[in-house]
């Protein structure tokens, strides 16, 4: 049966090589003192926070930032509604200190007469810090504005807001507005 001698005599020979491969190797690291003991690995684990908080606490933040975008678009929106219904005691509440600054750079919405209509536009919130959530943002805007007597008025700009000292609301801190020319 010369297939059963060559099966036997290659089992022969693969047998020495498989056994010297495995003893041939490296060293197990802990023959070379390089694995970590059950009680460092257990501390490691415990410094390190578990994937799923720290996704969890990134996706809280990230859901507060967007609410307090949405509250700062929302706060720009009620500043410039008081403004065009003429009722300037509420609108200076919204700026810090509860006043705008002795010449407001929105001065001349500020000095309009009544209004007819107003449509305020506005983009995304712009974080200006790099804190989550961000405790000061920039909301730009568009404004047509239409008079009493129908006459068509546009504005660009934005506001600039800072979270109020107890962290409680946005507070206006600045703005830029000028005429649109089209």
């Amino acid at each position: 049966m010369p297939g059963t001698r060559r099966l036997a005599l290659a089992s022969g020979l693969l047998l020495p090589l498989i056994l010297v491969s495995c003893t041939c190797g490296r060293p197990p690291a802990a023959a070379i003192g390089t694995a970590p003991t059950a009680k460092a690995s257990k501390t490691a684990d415990a410094a390190q926070p578990a994937p799923s908080a720290t996704a969890s606490a990134a996706s809280a933040a990230q859901t507060q930032q967007a609410a307090r975008m949405g509250e700062a678009a929302s706060l720009v929106h009620a500043y410039l509604g008081a403004l065009a219904a003429g009722d300037r005691t509420r609108a200076d509440a919204y700026w810090r200190n509860g006043h705008p600054p002795p010449v407001a750079d929105d001065a001349l919405l500020r000095n309009l007469p009544g209004l007819q209509s107003v449509q305020i536009r506005n983009t995304a919130p712009v974080a200006l810090d790099k804190a989550v959530p961000t405790g000061a943002v920039e909301v730009p805007v568009t404004l047509r504005m239409v008079s009493p007597q129908g006459q068509v008025m546009h504005y660009v700009g934005r506001y600039r807001l800072a979270r109020s000292l107890d962290d409680t609301g946005w507070q206006i801190s600045s703005a830029s507005v000028h005429a649109r020319v089209d």
